[in-house]
């Protein structure tokens, strides 16, 4: 009986110990969004090349979403793009200057699990991309593995040609 009432204190103090508040969940950041780095070539008049990283005045809307992802955002190296995670397909509206391109992503999908508490999230492997080019000239893929974290998945370039001096 003696050994049944200490096992019984030890399961009771590692089930208090092992469990985290729900607070914990929320103070983790378990959001998996696709990152986008911007980078814009100039090129000059005299053929010199100058790139820029932060760019003004992006708007970006999910095609299927009532919310923005990026209205307006001013001073950006980087959009941070979520994926559903019931389909394999989110296309996304990319207006910049004026000029809208859309951006298809083609993905799977793989649910990781993150704890009892925090239960899981969505990884996404990105498989191809489809996108028009009315402001983005290139789009690379730089690593197809949407996780947690801010890893560079996607890298958008726009290259701007200045007027040749007459």
């Amino acid at each position: 009986m003696k050994h049944v009432l200490c096992y019984s204190l030890l399961l009771l103090g590692i089930l208090i110990c092992s469990c985290q508040p729900d607070t914990v969940c929320r103070q983790t950041n378990l959001d998996v969004r696709m990152a986008c780095k911007l980078r814009a070539d100039s090129i000059t008049a005299a053929g010199q090349t100058i790139y820029y990283t932060t760019w003004d005045s992006i708007t970006v809307r999910a095609v299927g979403s009532d919310s923005l992802v990026h209205d307006n955002a001013k001073n950006i190296e980087r959009l941070l793009l979520p994926l559903r995670d019931n389909t394999d397909t989110t296309t996304f509206l990319l207006t910049y200057h004026e000029q809208t391109d859309t951006l298809r992503a083609y993905y799977g999908n793989r649910r990781i699990f993150v704890s009892v508490e925090c239960g899981c999230v969505y990884y996404h492997d990105i498989d191809s991309l489809a996108y028009t080019t009315n402001w983005i000239d290139t789009i690379l893929v730089i690593h197809n593995e949407v996780r947690v974290g801010s890893q560079e998945n996607l890298r958008l370039i726009h290259h701007h040609h200045a007027e040749k001096d007459e």
